[in-house]
């Protein structure tokens, strides 16, 4: 079995995006266990009792931690053939995160005593298994990396290019990310002030690299943005 045949993790502006090869669990899925959800609703919050292990047909998820104060912290983005609710195969464990449809998704749902005999019997879920978590911690790992190494500007491109690529609708030649982030969220998201979002916002402006539309921005130029990343990543 192949690497590259298992998950999919793509350049590094959208490295928090995982997704895998569905037809690696076609021994194990059952069409009777489809759930179908739409968008901007709970799979399960962070702190429920996991019992279910969940393998997306299609859409997106989101993974998420929310704070006792109501913000959020996005970790990352998982697609179709990536399985979530991991934690469910520890007896007692609660799951860590909070998953929430992206678009209208389904996903297969496995009690995780189930999942767990599929892991003890068939190799190739085994296999797919431990990549998927290889590939979960190579994401967050590089998360990390980010918020240690590349300053706001390169965090806060970057940023906005993952979600012109998870949110974007073409517009003429530019691409218009549909959700509204204000100043404030977009700071928490990489780490900085709103009043260094700002700046560097009015500074992408001057470069028209992107421009604000009502409360949302287009990005103007998104080869060159991705271009600067190149630059600063050398």
């Amino acid at each position: 079995m192949k690497n590259q045949e298992i998950f999919s993790f793509e350049d590094a502006w959208t490295s928090s995006f995982v997704q895998g090869n569905l037809e690696l669990w076609a021994n194990i899925l059952d069409t009777r266990d489809i759930l179908c959800i739409p968008p901007r609703m709970t799979v399960f919050s962070q702190g429920d009792q996991a019992k279910y292990v969940f393998v997306i047909q299609r859409g997106r998820i989101i993974l998420s931690a929310p704070s006792p104060s109501g913000n959020e912290k996005v970790l990352m983005y998982a697609g179709a053939g990536c399985i979530i609710g991991e934690q469910a195969l520890i007896a007692g464990a609660e799951y860590p995160y909070q998953a929430t449809t992206l678009e209208d998704s389904c996903f297969y749902r496995i009690p995780a005593q189930l999942f767990l005999k599929y892991l003890s019997s068939n190799t190739d879920v085994s296999m797919a298994f431990i990549f998927n978590l290889l590939h979960k911690n190579q994401s967050l790992m590089a998360h990390i990396a980010d918020l240690s190494f590349k300053d706001a500007e390169h965090r806060l491109i970057q940023e906005l290019l993952f979600c012109a690529e998870i949110y974007g609708k073409q517009q003429g030649d530019g691409v218009l990310i549909q959700r509204v982030f204000s100043q404030e969220n977009l700071g928490k998201r990489i780490l900085a002030s709103r009043v260094t979002v700002n700046k560097i916002i009015r500074e992408l402006e001057q470069q028209s690299l992107l421009h604000r539309e009502g409360r949302r921005l287009v990005l103007d130029n998104v080869d060159k943005l991705k271009r600067m990343l190149d630059i600063y990543d050398r």
